[in-house]
């Protein structure tokens, strides 16, 4: 259904982790925005078919993602390599998934106590609320280095407009609310 409902862009592969609810997608580069739809069109519309959080990627950002999780698994005090690969085989890619992971799974994995469990799902919900705000801060400078960017490029360009449109005789906006129509000024109310 999944396959189906992301048509007509190709699916190379569909993996489900049944635990999270979610379908991740792998398509190649060309096609990533054509499975994805205008505003998320298309991607949306599967998902709601089919009752799956569905995740599009191609299989460089997964193999990124992957990594990303094996390694970040591993910091986390109790987690080791063999079992970060587990989780990341059964579809948990980050710490997110990690703090809704039932505790009987988790455990049975990796030969786990409920304290270690606790502590697990601790350190990653405390790690997954230091990645949102990193990316929030990171979002919030690249949000003010193009407003600095269009406000010089902007100033710039009403000043080079109201120059041709003067040398031209048109109406040009003034502060003290004048304008000047070939040569004569006209005061507005």
């Amino acid at each position: 259904l999944i396959h189906n409902g992301l048509k007509p862009a190709g699916v190379e592969e569909l993996m489900l982790c049944e635990m999270l609810g979610r379908a991740s997608v792998l398509v190649k580069e060309d096609q990533l925005s054509l499975a994805i739809g205008r505003r998320g069109q298309n991607v949306r519309l599967a998902s709601k078919l089919s009752g799956w959080d569905i995740e599009i990627m191609t299989q460089d950002e997964l193999r990124e993602s992957i990594e990303r999780a094996v390694t970040g698994y591993c910091e986390i005090e109790g987690i080791d390599a063999p079992l970060s690969e587990k989780l990341v085989g059964e579809g948990f890619l980050s710490y997110d998934d990690l703090s809704i992971i039932e505790p009987d799974a988790l455990m049975e994995m990796g030969g786990l106590t409920l304290e270690q469990f606790n502590s697990i799902v601790a350190m990653a919900e405390t790690r997954a609320e230091e990645m949102e705000k990193a990316a929030a801060a990171e979002r919030r400078r690249r949000r003010l280095s193009r407003r600095e960017a269009g406000s010089t490029t902007r100033g710039r360009r009403r000043s080079s407009a109201g120059n041709a449109l003067r040398r031209h005789g048109a109406a040009v906006p003034c502060r003290d609310k004048t304008r000047k129509w070939a040569g004569e000024t006209i005061k507005s109310f």
